[in-house]
């Protein structure tokens, strides 16, 4: 299979003089990323499956070239790591520029250009410093990296792994894998890990005391939410001594708890059954609980006003644990406004947080007009911490379109809270779809309703209390208290109340006690 090299402004001979680059030498044993070339020909990159780049495009006659120190002079395996839809393609290697040639390996055919696999090619190298030439004699692969180690070495994995790192290395999982960290037959495992993976003792302990070690993997059984760490099957346990998140579930299925430590048992006991009929197993990452309960204001007054001025005050006490939803014109307006700037900063400086609305129209508004108007709030107030999706749908069939929005504002700042309202009571689907987020922080209920009577849908038990937030409209200064209780016992962690009525605009001005449910909260939630 060929793959035509995309548009270039430069002729391909004119490639080399772009690629050269002054780069310090790898020390032999060591790994090279192939594409930390010092020179080329012909070749480009592209982003790489198992993470990073590769090099890809490379046709018959290119050639990367690779400076490398060999202190001990003697015979090497070099491994490539490879992928091909092709079952012709062959490297040989060479240094001094072609001068003394080393030998051919071929390339089988992996099923595809990010079907990944290595090959081993024995070679003798001298002493000094020279650059490895790796040249395509057959074109028609990709190449993800290159390492050297000595002939006969400890660098062999348990069967099945694939060597990626020398001992206290690196590597960037892109999907769920089994690791393997030791030599000579004893090593140390690790199970359904995804991320950076460093393979030391620190992170395996000491498989084999005084030998040199190394990183292996094998595509995983055991596939968790991504950034989540196996560590029991169904029905097991496993003791946290730390604040954790917790997953259970299966292909792509998972129920939740966050901000967990101690033995947890991983069944439908406690869980529920995210996934009936298939066997799930247990996972779980560092907790992202940090905080007790927050308050999210619900701001369309402008910044100017007391009412804004009050909640910035109160954020001063509260330890970062007051957000405010900013609203100039139902979203954010047609053009940046410098009074919701100072507003945004002059909350910022007090500790407090900011949302931009963006109403959705329960799934019907553009999703083009949608994206622009978040795109704006990024744009024009570029140091608000995360968008409120107003107006969401809670019927299934569009949670995919609500997930876009999720990665959408994730695209434009990583780190933005997502909050998303139906206005009432909704589907699980709408918090986590097909085992990913769409949304961080739920409403579930906002109504003038009596809260104190109110029970969160069954499913909620299964997410910790960060997920969901309420609004409860009318709420008497007589009772603001005894909701707030409620709400806690609810497992809510987000929470507004007003005294404020539909009929008056529940949301243009606070409550009349707002300061003191603030330090209500603060003093016990």
């Amino acid at each position: 299979m060929i793959r035509f090299k995309r548009s270039r402004m430069l002729a391909k001979g004119a490639l080399f003089a772009m690629a050269a680059a002054c780069l310090a030498a790898t020390n032999v044993p060591g790994k090279i990323e192939a594409e930390s070339y010092a020179a080329m020909a012909g070749v480009q990159l592209e982003n790489c499956s198992e993470g990073t780049q590769n090099v890809g495009w490379i046709d018959t006659g290119d050639w990367m070239s690779y400076p490398i120190t060999v202190s001990t002079a003697g015979s090497y395996n070099i491994q490539y790591r490879v992928a091909s839809p092709n079952s012709n393609a062959v490297i040989s290697a060479d240094y001094n520029a072609g001068a003394n040639q080393l030998g051919t390996v071929a390339v089988p055919s992996t099923g595809g250009w990010q079907n990944w696999t290595t090959v081993t090619q024995t070679v003798t190298l001298p002493v000094g410093s020279y650059n490895l030439g790796v040249f395509a004699q057959v074109g028609g692969f990709n190449l993800n990296w290159i390492n050297i180690v000595a002939n006969g070495s400890s660098s062999v994995g348990p069967a099945g792994y694939t060597w990626c790192a020398n001992e206290n290395g690196s590597y960037t999982f892109g999907q769920s894998v089994d690791v393997a960290y030791g030599a000579n037959g004893a090593f140390a495992y690790k199970t359904g890990v995804s991320g950076t993976i460093t393979f030391n003792n620190a992170t395996f302990g000491d498989p084999i005391s005084g030998v040199v070690k190394a990183g292996y993997y094998k595509a995983s059984t055991k596939v968790g939410p991504s950034g989540y760490t196996w560590c029991a099957d169904e029905n097991a346990s496993y003791t946290f001594n730390q604040t954790v998140d917790v997953a259970y579930g299966a292909s792509g299925t998972f129920a939740y708890k966050t901000g967990v430590s101690g033995t947890i048992a991983f069944n439908n006991s406690n869980f529920g059954d995210p996934i009936p009929g298939v066997v799930k197993a247990g996972y779980y990452k560092a907790s992202s609980t940090t905080a007790g309960m927050r308050i999210l204001v619900p701001a369309y007054f402008y910044p100017t006003s007391a009412d804004w001025r009050s909640v910035v005050a109160q954020s001063a006490s509260m330890q970062g644990r007051i957000w405010m939803i900013a609203n100039p014109n139902s979203g954010p307006g047609s053009s940046v406004d410098t009074n919701y700037t100072t507003g945004i900063n002059n909350m910022h400086s007090a500790g407090g947080h900011v949302l931009g609305y963006v109403a959705t129209g329960y799934g019907t508004k553009s999703p083009a007009t949608v994206q622009n108007e978040i795109a704006s709030w990024y744009s024009w107030y570029p140091s608000i911490d995360g968008i409120f999706l107003d107006e969401q749908a809670n019927t299934s069939g569009v949670e995919y379109l609500y997930q876009n929005y999720y990665n959408f504002v994730k695209g434009e700042k990583s780190t933005a809270l997502i909050v998303g309202n139906p206005g009432t009571t909704t589907l699980e689907s709408y918090l986590i779809y097909n085992g990913s987020r769409v949304t961080d922080v739920l409403c579930i209920f906002e109504d003038s309703t009596p809260f104190g009577s109110w029970t969160a849908p069954s499913w909620c038990s299964r997410y910790g209390k960060e997920n969901f937030y309420t609004l409860q409209i009318a709420c008497s200064p007589s009772s603001w208290q005894s909701t707030t209780d409620h709400a806690a016992s609810q497992n809510i962690g987000w929470i507004y109340s007003t005294d404020r009525t539909l009929s008056s605009n529940p949301w243009g001005g606070i409550s009349s006690y707002f300061p003191s449910q603030c330090s209500y909260i603060n003093s016990n939630y």
